[in-house]
């Protein structure tokens, strides 16, 4: 898959995808920001992510924003 293939069935609004230093992976990540404080959550992706490994990354990005904002 692609990086833009994995942003467009992810679905994270802001979710940017790179791939990792020996190339085997992706390094998905998501930066949001609150009153002036950064703040950002990555997770790692195989190349030919299942549906389930991508709703899993989603999951993970919602829950941890989630908690941020508390």
């Amino acid at each position: 898959m692609t990086p833009d293939q994995i942003k467009a069935k992810i679905g994270v609004d802001g979710i940017n995808v790179r791939e990792g230093d020996t190339g085997e992976f992706y390094w998905v990540s998501l930066t949001r920001e609150v009153r002036g404080h950064k703040h950002s959550r990555s997770v790692r992706l195989m190349k030919e992510p299942s549906p389930e490994q991508m709703a899993k990354a989603k999951d993970a990005f919602n829950v941890w924003w989630a908690e941020e904002q508390e």
